[in-house]
């Protein structure tokens, strides 16, 4: 009985092994490494820059960190950011050394707790509120995009609870395809996110984002800046550059 036992327990550890090592290995295959060029609307001059680098925590967790940056280098803000099971609602933590603007926001399995701070003289704001599955938290945007990809091909309006820190509130937005087009000899499909509600549509600026289609890859953004500059926020149209080399 005890060779037996033996004999049953180690395929299936094996077999355990190298599942999950190919699923550490596919994970490492699939990070994402960007520069981001953001464009002033108005005139089209370079306000700053942005790099997303995404990496594996000791304990093999998704993480990223982005640093955003003035033309000359000179660094602006910084954010790190961990995703938990669900992508599209990450916990982050955002710091802006011009402006003193400080964010976060901690997902767990019930809750999210919300700090916001406006400026180096201001107080913080805290918040907790339910966690909801549908939520979608800063950069899970390009996540909750993916995961409902199929569905926005087909036309479908797919509901969003955005989770502000800035406002400390949940927003009901939308995504939908606006069209497909050939871009920069690349076959591109644009997304709109927009306000549901009609009446406060008016005054909430809309986000454009264009994907290659058959990489899902994000190429440009077109909305309203998602850093604040000592010249207040800007409406920006981000060319994103994928580093070369990473296999995404």
């Amino acid at each position: 009985m005890r060779s037996t036992c033996r004999f049953v327990k180690k395929p299936t550890f094996v077999l355990f092994f190298i599942l999950f090592s190919s699923a550490i290995y596919a994970q490492k295959n699939d990070l994402i490494h960007y520069i981001g060029s953001a464009y002033d609307l108005k005139n089209n001059t370079l306000i700053y820059t942005d790099e997303y680098k995404e990496y594996l925590t000791d304990n093999l967790q998704l993480a990223a960190k982005v640093v955003y940056r003035y033309p000359n280098g000179d660094i602006i803000a910084t954010k790190n950011i961990v995703y938990s099971d669900n992508f599209s609602s990450p916990s982050f933590s955002f710091s802006n050394q011009i402006t003193g603007v400080l964010a976060s926001i901690l997902v767990s399995t019930s809750n999210i707790n919300i700090r916001y701070r406006e400026s180096f003289d201001s107080e913080f704001k805290t918040k907790t509120t339910s966690f909801q599955e549908d939520m979608v938290i800063d950069a899970g945007f390009h996540y909750f995009i993916i995961q409902n990809w199929d569905k926005l091909i087909r036309g479908k309006a797919v509901p969003i609870k955005y989770v502000s820190p800035s406002k400390q509130s949940v927003f009901s937005l939308q995504a939908k395809k606006i069209r497909s087009e050939p871009w920069k000899n690349k076959e591109t499909t644009l997304f709109l996110l927009e306000i549901r509600n009609p009446i406060l549509r008016l005054f909430v600026d809309n986000i454009i984002l264009r994907y290659e289609t058959n990489s899902r890859r994000l190429l440009t953004y077109e909305g309203l800046s998602n850093i604040k500059l000592l010249s207040g926020a800007k409406r920006v149209y981000m060319t994103i550059s994928h580093r070369k080399g990473d296999p995404y």
